[in-house]
């Protein structure tokens, strides 16, 4: 390696850039293309520029600035070929060279001082490794050289700059004349609030800051760019202020915040706020260099400042953080108000409840001292345990600890079942860390800095990680401080830890963890946990804790008998009885013994004994007498029945039955309830005055007040102690215990049986019948259209102002909990119970008049997740009781999961955008679309049925990588690159229990057992892991089963498992221990990965897949191969199956096949052939009758077994993109298929034949069109080989024709005759008759990858283009005429001009070039080389004469080149389409044949017109399709365009043409003058198109637009379709938003072929044309209800 002399100081803001890196390998080895090049952990991507012919040497440029500063640490890997490693699944590291950038700079530097650096001032850095040598051509950077760069480059877009200049600024230090200098560009900038002249002002005071500090000067040159060009754009200024006054709020906060510097967080804010600074104004830069504003309307640069706004607000709020944390550190304010408001804001605590009264004086002595000793012991484990059961009065013993030993100098949280944020774990530490942070000036200091850097902290913040960063880290940096003494340390007390309920275990799991990990902090830092003895708590605290058991039972000890004796003799002192001596020493000391140190049990005692209006006496002698019959009996189920007979005792019947209403509401709603709310839902009944009945329920809690409590001040109505409610749930106990006291009073001669016994007993099912009909009842009374009187529909839930408010007001807490819950009070209702007969027609009425209305509540309160399980639970339960409504609550359930993103997102388009679209057969719109005609009217593209699809299941946050059923078909399980497995009930679709979670690494793979007791997931790391299906947790593992990714795993029997991998290796493991054992070691006849195995149905043998493209059956006893190797397929064997009667095998493939082989290996008929991308699993049916596959081009197919043709059966189907897994219920015809969108999607497949879509529409992107020389038919075609001819004024399909290949086919009409030339990739050329179809002539190209076709307009001839080299053909004959040679990459776009002379040609090469057409049977030399790109070239286009030729590429820039001079020479270049598009190229361009104009497409989706003479964009870009513009023609006569796009469709869309210019297609305001707008409609009869019929419109009208029912345009040229299907049009505002109104939303599968106004054709496959003439949307949304109230 190069040396030189290190230097440790370099002036600041020194660094080096990186640009470019070649290596040279030894001769007998090949470099692969890519490069890993990484600064400090982040990856820069590189692009290879030059190659030598042997491929030992490699040079490559950076895609972006590449910068590293002197502490970085530089990574390059470069790596080997492939191609001589084929068996190698990851490319292997040739080299890895870790270098210091100190190093490199001091290289740099000598450099210069030995004048070494090349002509450009580069420094070549070299390294040699083990095979390779490096080098690295680079500069050193200082300060100086960036700010110069950016202070002269008025024009330069530099987005690189921008992070180099902020790198450097965290490197200077914060001086007085830095904060000077923002001072007064503050004071600059405070005039562009009040004046016009922005640029003056600047430009006045930047004269004044030449002694700034250097970085802030840069800073104002980045501002002055923009406002110096936008001098005399008025138009912006308003933009601009709102702008400029962000900027000087922000710069006001800096300049007065001279302490900002002391602290990190806030040196990061302010260098964020300088760099969105300069962001914002290159922003603006970029938009008038191109000097074409009219692309972007007022309301889209509007936008985006506002977007810069809302970033400086954030940026203000989160140095505000910091600033207060800094100026609390200086004058020592940590407790103001502002610190603990942002504390509180942040951290959103629990609301911690007052603690309990604690202990009895007198009680717990010895526990209480044996904290005391732990707290004071230095040498004790730092955590102490308190265990007992349920009701020792561990509660007690926390709350005297807190309020007597520490004096509430601690932290504590007490769990509290039932109440909301006191049963969270995730809420845990953020309370006790404000709770430390009030103890503890630095804690608060470093919660606050740490708040300060990160605005979303802590809001997804693990358990562990918010344990770590708001405790452990500030606890431990107090270690050691002087005023910290071993009398006043950190201690935090946790009460009550089993009553944590987690929604997910892994938070459960972690914060078990973190309690472990307090071990780890200093001695003197105390933790107190209390809880009930429960094992995993047991497992996890007893090696690190002190324990304590609060002895119960048998095993109490005579110190908790002590105790109760003392609170009886206390609590019944306070009774006031007359007798002083009552209740006596004896009966104190049986009722001790009862309690057996069961404090809730002594507790209920006293408060029954001595409730009010009662005889304590009476009462007493009754419990006593009941109690001394059967000591055997448990005592707190004997205490609990007498507190319920003697409750019910001597009530008259209408109060016994209040009591029993009031009672069953409370122990069996699903949620707890407050009193108010239990009075509103039993009004639901409707046979009391409101009065009478909340007087009731009052009375009755009243009375229940020895088993309930009634929190304060929110009046939650909850039992009293866990206990209690186990008990009253579980009816035997129940009956048991009133049995025995029912016997005892029977025995007594004085018994007055007032009771009757049976109606004590609270049957489940029959309360919970009682609380769905009161569900029902409140749901059929208020359940509403419109509920929330919602004024728009134009609005999303979300932007509807005080939307929480709305919901309190009109839908209420307890409407809401009987929307949530009425499905889970039916199924606790048993199917004998007699109330069914009565709720069965209540259900029915809910469903068949209020489902829209329920669902709209669901919508409004966020809830939405629950509709479907809730509806899937209905449909189950009512299936055997009445079939009708058990189907339409399966139908509401495909309607609610069909449209689920609409519901969620707007509750009006329930009515107006989702039942419109609901299938014409579906029950949901044969009940409910009658009442609501005035929606929209789907002419075309609404399906007569549902589809396939029954459930999307989405709990996973990654790629679903493996499904599987259980045994029993009712359970399934999935697995995902989240690292987590879901289980999940099939028939409902709700999960059965939280995620299981707990693994390292992406899980790849699962299996589970026959009996469905075990569950083996592998990893991308190599382990596997074996659950215990039961309890989620881990049994076995994780096992470090193979070198890495464990592909595929199967059970061959309960004990057996077999695993692949992608290290070649199977194996299979005994897994009947505690531990994995191999059975056989690896076994390895596979030369490459293996991607899947499969078992027999007997267990007997497996067969595996793999890469090597074959498969191998293997003997599962033995671990020896069958047989030999199956061969057939081309490409890797990614996925092989079983069926289910072990006599068939299925193999599917990347070369896109299914093979079928019989259970020997030998192939049955011929491969299946359909899918169009890599097959990635394959499943039988149940009954062995088909095989289905899933592909990676997002398709589910069916093949008949015994087909003899093996074809298809019925449609495929398609789900949300590529599928990586898929399983069949061994049950029911039920599928599942997993997706890389991370949902997995149910299927109901009890028959294969699907609704067929259009036949006529493309099924993969449209690559090619072009019009005949009449411009009457149009030709298209697309990537998967399909062509098809249309009409292009109707857009009906005239001939189909398939290439014989399939692939990329490109295709163009010849101008004599009838015939269209077909190029195909695999290099066939086909000419066939465009009226029939048929098959002309063919021929095979030399050229096997053809990627373009032009065809002559003057000759005979038509040119195809592949790699390299372009041919010519004569296609009378489609015979050779010759060749042009001179393109160093693929030739992917070709066109002649108008006379046909030149051909000019695109490549990825970067280069466009220009060729006689004579010269291909002659040099075949080009005459011309255009080299203006950076990228690939997409797409070339004469104009009219030939003269001007534009090129377009994935560098997003447009040239223009005049081609009649020599050379050709640069009119115009410049980008195209928005920088913002996720795929910024060109992809598409055609001239105007009328009129110097021509029109591109790119990846953004936008068709955008350009003036050729003023080279600038007609009227604003235009969203034409859902996926990028790929291909684009004009008719001859110039009134239409053709676009063709990668969303499958080609449309065609009308052209006015003015002045011989064609008329924007999408202008600012187009909607403002509706005589300039053409009102277009539907026939009904025949479903064509119309133009203002019966309508009186100017012909100078220049715009389209459909319009609703009151006659206004609502969808037009200005409307666009988004991302998610909402159709943005005009909206009820007048502000710059009012076309960005939520209109109405499409369906997925209606998007791309929605017909807009227009287009005069669009052939889809699913063609969607829409009848608005009725539609009532935006404020007048109401009235799309018809249906009298």
């Amino acid at each position: 390696m190069s040396t030189a002399t290190s230097k440790n100081n370099y002036p600041a803001g020194t660094h080096i850039q990186i640009h470019g890196v070649k290596v040279t390998i030894k001769k007998d080895s090949k470099l692969s293309k890519f490069l890993d090049v990484s600064i400090d952990g982040k990856e820069h991507s590189t692009s290879l520029t030059e190659k030598d012919s042997i491929g030992d040497t490699h040079h490559w440029t950076f895609n972006s600035d590449c910068t590293a500063f002197p502490d970085a640490k530089v990574r390059i890997i470069p790596l080997f070929s492939r191609g001589n490693h084929i068996l190698v699944i990851h490319r292997e590291k040739v080299d890895v060279f870790e270098i210091s950038a100190k190093d490199i700079i001091a290289f740099c530097v000598d450099a210069s001082d030995r004048g070494q650096l090349d002509s450009d001032g580069y420094a070549e850095y070299s390294a040699k490794g083990k095979n390779s040598e490096l080098f690295v051509k680079v500069t050193s950077r200082g300060f100086i050289g960036i700010t110069q760069d950016l202070t002269t480059a008025t024009n330069a877009k530099q987005p690189e700059d921008i992070d180099v200049l902020v790198g450097l600024f965290k490197q200077v230090s914060l001086g007085e004349a830095w904060f000077d200098g923002i001072t007064q560009l503050r004071s600059i900038l405070e005039p562009i609030a009040d004046n016009m002249d922005v640029v003056q002002k600047l430009e006045e005071g930047l004269e004044t800051l030449a002694s700034v500090h250097p970085i802030a000067k840069a800073a104002i040159v980045a501002l002055m760019i923009p406002f110096n060009m936008m001098k005399k754009e008025a138009e912006f200024v308003s933009g601009l202020k709102g702008l400029g006054n962000e900027m000087k709020e922000l710069l006001t906060c800096l300049s007065d915040a001279r302490y900002a510097a002391k602290i990190t967080s806030a040196a990061n804010s302010v260098a964020e706020i300088i760099k969105t600074v300069l962001e914002a104004s290159q922003y603006i830069n970029d938009f008038m260099n191109k000097g074409a504003l009219e692309r972007f309307t007022a309301a889209q640069f509007s936008k985006s400042l506002d977007g810069y706004k809302n970033k400086f607000v954030a940026l203000r709020e989160s140095f505000r953080d910091a600033m207060i944390v800094q100026i609390a550190v200086n004058v020592d304010e940590l407790q103001s108000n502002a610190s603990n408001a942002v504390l509180r804001d942040r951290l959103a605590p629990a609301p911690q409840e007052a603690i309990d009264s604690g202990c009895m004086d007198g009680t717990r002595v010895s526990v209480l001292k044996a904290v005391s000793d732990w707290l004071s012991n230095p040498n004790a484990s730092n955590i102490l345990w308190i265990s007992g059961a349920p009701g020792a009065g561990k509660t007690a013993i926390s709350a005297t600890v807190v309020r007597d030993i520490l004096k509430y100098r601690c932290a504590k949280f007490f769990f509290k079942k039932g109440v909301v944020g006191l049963q969270d774990p995730r809420r845990v530490w953020r309370t006790v860390a404000i709770e430390l942070a009030n103890m503890y000036h630095g804690v608060k200091t470093d919660i606050l800095e740490l708040l300060s850097t990160d605005r979303r902290y802590p809001q997804d913040a693990e358990v562990k990680d918010q344990f770590r960063d708001l405790v452990e880290a500030p606890l431990l940096k107090l270690h050691g401080a002087p005023h910290l003494t071993p009398t006043t340390p950190p201690v935090l007390v946790i009460d009550a830890l089993d009553e944590c309920t987690a929604e997910k275990d892994a938070d459960w799991s972690d914060l078990l963890e973190t309690l472990v990990e307090w071990n780890t902090l200093p001695p003197n830092f105390k933790l107190l946990v209390t809880s009930r003895d429960e094992s995993d708590i047991r497992e996890r605290l007893r090696k690190v804790s002190v324990p304590i058991a609060v002895e119960t039972g048998n095993d109490v000890s005579e110190e908790s008998t002590s105790d109760i004796r003392h609170f009886f003799q206390t609590r019944f002192k306070a009774m006031n009885v007359s007798d002083p001596s009552w209740p006596g020493v004896e009966v104190v000391d049986q009722l001790t013994k009862y309690a057996a140190g069961l404090f809730v049990w002594a507790n209920t005692v006293v408060d029954f004994v001595g409730q009010r209006k009662g005889d304590p006496v009476r009462r007493l002698k009754s419990l006593l007498a009941n109690m001394g019959k059967q000591s055997d009996v448990v005592k707190i189920d004997r205490l609990y029945g007498q507190v319920l007979f003697q409750i019910f005792s001597g009530l008259t019947e209408e109060e016994h039955n209040d009591m029993i209403m009031v009672l069953g509401t409370i122990v069996f709603s699903k949620d707890a309830l407050r009193v108010s709310e239990i009075v509103e839902l039993l009004a639901a009944r409707g046979d009391r005055p409101l009065d009478g009945l909340r007087s009731s329920v009052e009375w009755a809690i009243d009375n229940l007040r020895p088993v309930i409590s009634v929190r304060d001040p929110d009046q939650l109505v909850q039992v009293c102690h866990k206990t209690f409610a186990d008990f009253v749930g579980d009816e035997a106990r129940v009956r048991s215990s009133i049995s025995t006291l029912i016997h005892v009073r029977e025995s007594s001669p004085s018994a007055e049986m007032d009771v009757d016994p049976n109606t004590i007993v609270l049957n489940r099912s029959h309360q919970n019948a009682l609380l769905l009909q009161l569900c029902l009842q409140l749901m059929n009374g208020k359940l509403a259209f419109n509920i929330c009187h919602l004024p728009t529909s134009h609005i999303a839930n979300e932007g509807i102002k005080d939307l929480d408010k709305l919901v309190a007001e009109n839908i209420g807490s307890v409407l809401m909990y009987a929307c949530r819950h009425w499905a889970d009070h039916l199924t606790d209702v048993s199917e004998g119970d007699p109330m069914l007969l009565n709720l069965l027609p209540l259900l029915s009425r809910v469903m068949f008049e209020h489902t829209l209305h329920w669902l709209e509540v669901l919508s409004l309160a966020g809830s939405l997740r629950c509709a479907v399980p809730i509806l899937m639970a209905a449909a189950l339960y009512t299936q055997k009781l009445d079939k009708d409504l058990s189907d339409f609550c399966r139908d509401a359930s495909r309607f609610a999961t069909t449209f689920r993103n609409v519901i969620k997102e707007s509750a009006p388009h329930i009515y107006i955008s989702a039942l419109p679209f609901a299938p014409t057969n579906s029950k949901i719109a044969e009940v409910f679309a009658p009442k609501f005609g005035n929606v929209l009217s789907v002419v075309s593209g609404r399906k007569k049925n549902w589809d396939q699809m029954i459930m999307k299941l989405n709990e996973h946050s990654d790629r679903v990588t493996c499904v599987a059923f259980y045994a029993e078909g009712k359970r399934l399980v999935s697995g995902s690159l989240d690292k987590t497995i879901c289980i999940w009930d099939a028939e409902r679709g709700d999960l059965i229990s939280d995620p299981i979670v707990g693994h390292t690494s992406e899980v790849l793979s699962l299996a589970v057992t026959k009996d469905g007791k075990q569950l083996a997931t592998g990893c991308r790391d190599g382990t596997i892991r074996i659950f215990a299906v039961e309890t989620g947790r881990c049994a076995i593992g994780p096992v470090n089963a193979h070198r890495f990714k464990v592909a595929s795993l199967v059970f061959v029997s309960q004990t057996r498992l077999v695993s692949a991998s992608c290290d070649g290796t199977v194996n299979v493991w005994d897994v009947s221990q505690t531990t994995m054992k191999s059975c056989f070691g690896p076994l390895e006849k596979h030369t490459a990965a293996v991607y899947s195995v499969a078992s027999s149905p007997d267990g007997l043998r497996f067969v595996s897949s793999s890469l090597d493209k074959t498969l191998i059956i293997w003997n599962a006893q033995k671990g020896t191969v069958i047989g030999q190797p199956l061969l057939g397929h081309d490409e890797a064997v990614s996925s092989v199956a079983y069926s289910p009667n072990g006599k068939f095998i299925a193999s599917g493939s990347d070369d896109c096949t299914i093979h079928l082989w019989d259970s020997e290996g030998k192939p049955l008929l011929k491969p299946m052939t359909g899918h169009s991308d890599a097959v990635f699993a394959v499943t039988f049916s149940r009954d062995n009758q088909f095989v289905i596959s899933g592909s990676r081009d997002g398709s589910v197919r069916f093949w008949e077994v015994k087909s003899r043709d093996q074809v298809q059966v019925g449609e495929s189907f398609s789900g949300l993109g590529p599928i990586h897994a898929i399983a069949f219920s061994p049950l029911q015809a039920i599928l599942a298929t997993g997706h890389r969108s991370s949902n997995i999607l149910i299927w109901d497949v009890s028959t294969t034949e699907s609704e067929s879509t259009s036949d006529e529409g493309h099924d993969d992107s449209v690559v090619s069109i072009a019009f005949d020389a009449e411009g009457k038919r149009l030709v298209s075609s697309s990537k998967d080989g399909e062509i098809r001819i249309w009409d292009a004024s109707s857009g009906e399909c005239l001939v189909r024709y398939r290439a014989k290949v399939s692939g990329p086919t490109f295709v163009g009409f010849v101008p004599e005759g009838d015939r269209v030339v077909v190029g195909v990739s695999s290099g066939e050329i086909d000419l066939i008759s465009s009226t029939s179809g048929q098959k002309l002539q063919s021929t095979s190209s030399p050229q096997k990858n053809i990627m373009s076709i032009a065809v002559n307009p003057k000759g005979k001839h038509f040119a195809s283009g592949s790699r390299e080299n372009i041919i010519l053909w004569d296609y009378s004959s489609c015979t050779r005429v010759g060749q042009l040679v001179g393109h160093d990459g693929n030739v992917l776009t070709l066109a002649f001009s108008p006379d046909g002379s030149t051909i000019a040609s695109g490549s990825d090469d970067t280069t466009v070039r220009l060729w006689k057409t004579e010269a291909a049977q002659s040099d075949g030399v080009a005459f011309a080389v255009l080299a203006a790109h950076t990228a690939t070239v997409n797409v070339v286009g004469f104009n009219r004469d030939g003269t001007q030729l534009a090129s377009g590429s994935f560098d997003d820039r447009m040239v223009v080149w005049d081609v009649s001079c020599d050379p050709p020479s640069i009119i115009f270049s410049g980008d195209a389409h928005l920088k913002e598009a996720n795929q910024p190229t060109i992809d598409s361009l055609a001239f105007y044949p009328n009129g110097p104009a021509f029109v591109t497409g790119g990846g953004d989706r936008n068709l955008i017109l350009w003036d050729v003479e003023k080279w600038k964009s007609i009227g604003l870009p235009v969203k034409i399709h859902d996926g990028a513009v790929l291909s684009i023609a004009f008719s001859p006569d110039g009134k239409r365009v053709a676009t063709g796009s990668v969303d499958t469709t080609v449309k065609i869309w009308d052209v006015i043409e003015k002045d011989g210019m064609p008329v924007a297609f999408r202008e600012k305001n187009t909607f403002a003058d509706l005589s300039n707008i053409h009102r277009v409609s539907f026939s009904k009869e025949d479903g064509k198109r119309l133009i203002d019929d019966g309508v009186a419109i100017p012909k100078s009208a220049t715009h389209f637009a459909f319009f609703d029912g009151v006659g206004n345009p609502c969808i037009g040229d200005w409307s666009t379709v988004s991302w998610t299907g909402w159709v943005l049009g005009l909206g009820d505002s007048d502000d710059d938003d009012k076309s960005e109104a939520l209109v109405f939303w499409l369906p997925p599968e209606n998007q791309t072929g929605f017909w807009m106004p227009r287009n005069s054709a669009v052939m889809s496959r699913c063609t969607t044309r829409i009848d608005f003439s009725r539609f009532m949307h935006g404020e007048n949304w109401e009235r799309c209800r018809t249906e009298s109230v």
